[in-house]
């Protein structure tokens, strides 16, 4: 319980439930097919500012030269625990968003197929996405000891995946490529693979966690302890 109110304090919980009403809101679709592309999207932007003080905030709180004095492995446990609470509040509120499309009574998905077609496969890509985009701005503020400059490193990178560019470069290696689907091939599944490599990269991002955590001031005391 002590984990989750920090993983999540009242600040994050309004802005988040506001960002993904409001893109129901504003970005307009005219098929169930296109829910997911436009909320996988937005759901990476939101992960990279939303988990990006996963350890941060203690240094922006004073309390990294406390946190220091644990046991590494209690730390990194911390860490992992908050990210993983982060990951699940951010996939339950990606359904909510989803359905919030619904608002605008878009047509049946392509081919006939039923709308938990569409439903199903967004709930299959969305965990790896969020996984990455925010571990991703979590490791890049911890390796900068910069929030800010971490969430700039993470949109960044966000902004590049879901350009054209990126699109044409990665392809079906892409973390986006659900989003890049051909919506009227219900059962290309090609994007699997993006999935597949965002789960590679961030296993390999958060294997580096122990060793950022040994760099902060005390960093080393815990493990005499």
């Amino acid at each position: 319980m002590a984990e989750i109110k920090i993983s999540l304090p009242v600040y994050k919980i309004c802005y988040s439930l506001a960002f993904v009403v409001g893109m129901a809101l504003i970005r307009g679709v005219t098929s169930v097919s296109e829910i997911g592309s436009a909320m996988q999207q937005a759901m990476g932007v939101l992960a990279v500012v939303f988990c990006a003080d996963t350890y941060m905030q203690e240094v922006q709180n004073h309390r990294e030269e406390v946190f220091g004095m644990y046991p590494m492995k209690h730390r990194v446990r911390a860490v992992y625990v908050r990210l993983g609470i982060q990951t699940v509040y951010l996939y339950g509120i990606s359904v909510i968003g989803y359905g919030c499309f619904f608002w605008q009574q878009p047509s049946a998905a392509w081919d006939g197929d039923p709308a938990w077609v569409s439903f199903v496969m967004y709930l299959a890509a969305m965990p790896a996405m969020l996984l990455f985009c925010g571990t991703l701005a979590m490791t890049a503020a911890n390796l900068l000891r910069n929030l800010w400059a971490g969430i700039g490193v993470g949109a960044l990178i966000w902004f590049g995946l879901i350009s054209s560019g990126g699109n044409e470069l990665l392809g079906k290696w892409n973390v986006f490529s659900f989003s890049f689907r051909a919506i009227e091939e219900t059962g290309n599944i090609r994007w699997l693979w993006g999935s597949g490599c965002s789960l590679l990269l961030t296993m390999a991002m958060l294997a580096t966690v122990p060793a950022i955590l040994a760099r902060v001031p005390g960093g080393k005391k815990g493990e005499r302890l």
